[in-house]
C-alpha cells in the first residue's frame, strides 16, 4: 500500500520520518545529505502517483494533514491551515484534520470556530489524545478548568507515556 510519511521537506540524518498515523517512526541516522534529499524526492514522487487520479481519498486526506502538521511545525501557519481546511472539506468526518485546523483556527484567535472543531474532533476520533489535548488547551484559554482537566486527563489517558500531555 502507500507509505504516507509526516515529512515531505527535504531530510537530513537525524530526522525521523513519521506514517501520517503517527504509530511508526524511522530515524535517519546513517543518511548523508545527498541520499536524504534523494529519499525526500522519492516520497514526493510516491505520493504523488498513490494520490494520482483519488481526488477524494483516504490516502489524500492523510497525505493533507500530514502537510499540514508539518507546516505548522515549521511556523508555515497559512499554508498549514489551507492544508488542513482543505482536507476538512475533502472529509468534514475526519478527526484527526478537524484536529489540526481546530488548533490553528485557535492559534488565530477563531475560538469559536476551534472549539467547533476540536470539539468535532473529540467526537469523530475519541482514541486521538492530540484532539483532547487541544481541546484542553482552548477551555483553558477560555477560563473553564473543570472542561480542561478533564480533556487533559483524558489525552494522559490515552498517551500515558507520552511527556507532552502530561
Amino acid at each position: 500500500g502507500l507509505v504516507v510519511v509526516q515529512s515531505i521537506a527535504p531530510l537530513q540524518a537525524g530526522d525521523v520520518i513519521r506514517q501520517a498515523n503517527g504509530r511508526r517512526t524511522l530515524r535517519c541516522t546513517d543518511l548523508e545529505a545527498r541520499a536524504a534529499e534523494t529519499l525526500t524526492n522519492g516520497l514526493v514522487l510516491l505520493l504523488a502517483a498513490g494520490c494520482a487520479g483519488q481526488a477524494r481519498s483516504p490516502a489524500t486526506v492523510r497525505v493533507k494533514v500530514a502537510l499540514a502538521r508539518e507546516l505548522a511545525e515549521r511556523g508555515q501557519r497559512d499554508a498549514a491551515f489551507q492544508a488542513a481546511d482543505a482536507a476538512c472539506r475533502e472529509a468534514p468526518d475526519d478527526g484527526d484534520a478537524r484536529a489540526v485546523r481546530g488548533t490553528l483556527l485557535a492559534e488565530r484567535g477563531l475560538l469559536d470556530e476551534a472549539e467547533a472543531d476540536l470539539k468535532d474532533a473529540v467526537r469523530l476520533a475519541p482514541d486521538r489524545p492530540e484532539a483532547h489535548a487541544a481541546l484542553a488547551v482552548l477551555h483553558e484559554r477560555r477560563r473553564r478548568p473543570a472542561e480542561a482537566e478533564a480533556e487533559h486527563r483524558r489525552a494522559v489517558s490515552l498517551a500515558p507515556r507520552e511527556g507532552r500531555y502530561l
